[in-house]
């Protein structure tokens, strides 16, 4: 009896725990669904300036993602990173449920979704010699006719990324989210300019000095710029974007009017210069140096700027022809700032190579500031200051150099400006009868260089049948335009950082690489330096041979040398032997250590954990046959 009790108590047992099973299976579908993202990146999470957008987004979005699917079944990097997107995507449309819709697309050659991907302009890429084109990126659309959309040039019902490179993937959320707010905000953009050089002055002669600057050429394609006066007493909030440009002798009412401007909250792109060059072809210009400045301003927002001292820099120094030798030396002055100089995390500058300057200044945050100074542009640790002065005055930049003694300091040269902030000016008697802005939190960025926008450091403009065509050799454009396009986005998106890459590297392998490299460079580098004494020493010993000299060995035989000669070839024939074989061992170490690291990963992959698993299954069969055993 007791035995079919307990087996009828099993059996109830099981049915109740199925019947409690299928209960919570239909209560998942009325509950929200809930996710953890474990990434270290959080790569599946907005970030909380995307939500802040989202929640502020009044017209309904349309994202056509275009990915050629079955063009890439063999390009798994490629399928994988459409994963990423595709799962970001739909965070997008659980943050906006009922404004996003998400639509993909697979444009199969000859097909009317590629007419369509390339009426859109989306970029097609070759996945092969011969094969089909590749098709990644994203198209936003409002829909015209229900919602009574007008589109103009002003103002596009559709906005592209024209395709998803693994170059901007870290700034992938950033990316899409400008996207939606653009088609959000589809009025065109106005900057205000203010400026002492002739920025807007129409192409005359393009190879003329200071007829037309091409970068803000560029920004008036899709941008309203607008010149203002230098005596203005306030700048209306229709301004979207103040942009400023060597502010030379500004009235205390332009200040005061750019001051409460930028406390308002509006975005400010400020570039000074100790010496702007481009300013000696203006007229009444009279002799140099040219500086600018906003000291009043600056000291207010916790800025210190010198506009009588620039950097000079010897490792970024361009290499100009100096003197009457005409030998190619670093010009100190002028300089191509690049690499570790270019702030990569910052998204106005993560894509740029090269950025020329000329007789820069440089920022640093004043002791005790309440604002941040975020570096974008800097020196390399070759620089040093000087006056802005004597390097007008030295004409041979040879002497420069010279004189040069770096400081092993790094020198900000170009900033972001952020954070809460103080008016520069204390009274209200400035203001007009309009309420005075005490405070607030100001969002700037900020440039001790004005030549860096002028076309002689970064582009060559041509006239092709009335038409000015640029060949651009720096980025100097394209810093501009990103620092606009930028600051003119959502104020929750300004901040928007990179978020990390999808696919995580093998660490501890890329270490084992770089150290064998390392190594192997080490070894390199002795024998370069023992073949450089090789040759000094056949040279030295065969001074007096008329045919003998610094000769490759494959010729050395063809030649009568004498017995000093050919001992020193056999020994250094052997130590070359040596080493050659001293960095085979290098690279076979290298590849064992990897093939035992890989060999040790398939064992925790395919064994370790498999086993961990059955142990862990065999100690519950026992502990539950330990039970069994008790209750008989």
């Amino acid at each position: 009896m007791t035995k079919v009790n307990l087996a009828g108590r099993s059996s109830a047992a099981i049915v109740l725990l199925l019947s409690l099973l299928l209960l919570f299976t239909l209560l998942l579908q009325w509950l929200p669904s809930w996710r953890l993202d474990l990434t270290e990146e959080k790569l599946y999470t907005l970030d909380k300036g995307s939500l802040a957008m989202l929640a502020r987004l009044e017209q309904p979005i349309t994202l056509n993602f275009y990915f050629s699917n079955h063009a890439t079944s063999e390009l798994p990097q490629q399928r994988s990173y459409a994963y990423r997107v595709r799962d970001l995507l739909q965070e997008y449309k659980r943050a906006a449920p009922n404004l996003i819709t998400i639509n993909e697309v697979d444009p199969e050659a000859f097909s009317e979704a590629e007419d369509t991907a390339v009426d859109f302009g989306l970029q097609g890429i070759a996945a092969s010699v011969g094969g089909d084109m590749v098709y990644f990126g994203l198209v936003g659309e409002l829909d015209i006719e229900k919602f009574n959309v007008i589109e103009s040039a002003d103002s596009p019902s559709s906005e592209v990324i024209r395709f998803f490179t693994p170059e901007r993937e870290a700034y992938l959320e950033y990316d899409i989210s400008q996207l939606i707010y653009r088609l959000d905000d589809r009025k065109k953009s106005t900057i205000g300019l203010i400026s002492s050089l002739p920025l807007l002055q129409p192409y005359a002669q393009p190879q003329q000095p200071g007829m037309g600057w091409f970068a803000v050429q560029q920004l008036q394609q899709n941008m309203s710029v607008i010149k203002l006066e230098h005596n203005l007493k306030k700048i209306d909030q229709s301004i979207d974007l103040l942009l400023i440009v060597h502010p030379s002798r500004l009235s205390d009412k332009t200040l005061y009017a750019i001051d409460q401007y930028i406390l308002s909250g509006a975005a400010a792109i400020i570039f000074v210069d100790p010496n702007a060059e481009m300013a000696a072809v203006t007229p009444m210009a009279g002799p140099g140096p040219y500086p600018s400045d906003l000291s009043k301003l600056f000291k207010t927002w916790g800025v210190e700027y010198d506009s009588a001292l620039t950097v000079g820099d010897s490792h970024w120094g361009m290499r100009l022809p100096a003197g009457d030798s005409g030998v190619a030396l670093p010009h100190i002055g002028i300089i191509s700032v690049s690499q570790a100089s270019i702030n990569r995390e910052d998204l106005i500058s993560s894509d740029l190579e090269i950025v020329n300057m000329s007789s820069v200044g440089y920022f640093h945050a004043s002791a005790g500031a309440s604002t941040k100074l975020t570096p974008i542009l800097t020196s390399s640790e070759h620089a040093q200051v000087l006056a802005a002065a004597d390097l007008i005055a030295e004409k041979d930049h040879s002497v420069l150099l010279k004189n040069f003694s770096a400081s092993g300091e790094i020198y900000i040269l170009m900033a972001r400006l952020t954070g809460p902030a103080q008016s520069a000016f204390n009274s209200t008697e400035m203001s007009a009868g309009t309420e005075h802005q005490v405070s607030g939190k100001i969002n700037v960025i900020v440039g001790a260089d004005t030549d860096m926008l002028s076309d002689r450091l970064w582009v060559q403009v041509s006239n092709f049948f009335g038409q000015n065509l640029a060949s651009p050799w720096a980025n100097n454009g394209d810093l501009l335009i990103n620092a606009v396009d930028n600051m003119l986005g959502s104020r929750d998106l300004i901040q928007l950082r990179s978020r990390g890459v999808y696919s995580r590297p093998f660490a501890v392998m890329d270490d084992l690489r770089m150290q064998a490299a390392d190594s192997y460079r080490r070894k390199e580098q002795i024998l370069r330096a023992k073949l450089e004494q090789l040759e000094q020493k056949i040279s030295a010993l065969s001074s007096d041979h008329p045919k003998s000299g610094v000769t490759p060995s494959s010729l050395l035989p063809s030649l009568t040398l004498i017995p000093e000669q050919r001992q020193e070839i056999e020994r250094f024939e052997q130590q070359r032997l040596n080493i050659r074989k001293q960095l085979r061992s290098v690279q076979h170490q290298l590849d064992q250590d990897i093939e035992s690291l890989q060999f040790r990963l398939m064992l925790i992959n395919f064994l370790a954990v498999p086993l961990l698993l059955t142990l862990l299954v065999c100690l519950l069969w026992g502990y539950r046959r330990y039970q069994r055993r008790l209750l008989k």
